[in-house]
């Protein structure tokens, strides 16, 4: 792994892309995080009726889903930092899944669910600086769309496989607990696909 890292960075090229990469994409976050303050405080403007969520009583899986979401971040990093390139490539694509949902909700201001239990994040309400949970932090699902460019950027069939059976799974559990509409869900794996897209023509990335 050193060997790998050691000849990536000999390159000019990868310095200026991995810097760049995360300045942005630092950048964003930092953008993102004072956007969820505001986007808290405006006054929605668009009511959902969403039959899907109506069919049952919301479901407390908080806990499962924390876990879902942090572990998988953790494996993912753990299987790409064997690859620098690739894990150059998920900070990229993940800045731009960060700005699109910046955009979407500013776009798309979203009443919260009804009858939601709010799912809270110690380490997002840190970064947002907020001292309750977000509750208007809606379209589109973030937490479907990252554990989907896991599964986009990672190397090997076996953790892939993992993170698409655990994207489906996030899908129903953020569903089920009433924090969003199925149509923040549906939406979702096709932003998070354009950003990938989008990341891998940008730069020195080539898939090997």
């Amino acid at each position: 792994m050193k060997e790998r890292w050691a000849q990536e960075w000999s390159k000019k090229p990868f310095k200026v892309e991995i810097l760049l990469s995360a300045a942005v994409t630092l950048t964003i976050l930092y953008l993102f995080s004072n956007y969820l303050e505001f986007n808290e405080a405006r006054t929605t403007v668009v009511d959902i009726h969403d039959p899907v969520p109506a069919l049952f009583s919301p479901k407390d899986v908080t806990l499962i889903t924390g876990v879902l979401i942090y572990v998988g971040a953790v494996a993912a990093i753990s299987n790409l930092v064997m690859n620098p390139t690739h894990l150059v490539l998920l900070f990229k694509a993940y800045g731009l899944l960060i700005a699109f949902r910046l955009v979407a909700m500013f776009l798309l201001p979203l009443s919260p669910p009804e009858n939601m239990i709010v799912l809270t994040d110690p380490l997002a309400e840190f970064v947002a600086s907020q001292a309750k949970p977000l509750e208007k932090d809606l379209f589109f699902s973030g937490h479907t769309a990252t554990m989907m460019l896991f599964a986009l950027v990672t190397r090997g069939w076996r953790i892939k496989l993992f993170f698409w059976v655990a994207t489906a799974i996030m899908a129903v559990l953020v569903v089920s607990q009433h924090v969003h509409y199925t149509i923040d869900v549906y939406m979702a794996p096709f932003v998070c696909f354009t950003a990938y897209s989008i990341a891998t023509m940008i730069g020195m990335h080539r898939k090997k």
